[in-house]
């Protein structure tokens, strides 16, 4: 083995580790954006569904009336 094929050899890996970290840090950024998003989204629809249960009469699944009271 020539010194030539080891220089590309070390070359190629270290590339490709830079490569595969990059991706990888990458992906980790946009999981942690997704999960951000997500917990937004939850947050919102919970907060809709408070504004709602505090008007008994704008969101029929928080207040409803049994059978037969009035």
């Amino acid at each position: 083995m020539s010194w030539d094929n080891v220089t590309l050899s070390v070359l190629a890996a270290s590339g490709f580790t830079v490569l595969f970290l990059s991706q990888v840090r990458n992906l980790l950024i946009e999981v942690r954006q997704t999960v951000h998003a997500w917990r937004e989204v939850r947050r919102s629809l919970l907060a809709d569904h408070v504004d709602r249960a505090a008007d008994p009469g704008a969101c029929p699944t928080c207040h409803q009336t049994p059978p037969g009271d009035t």
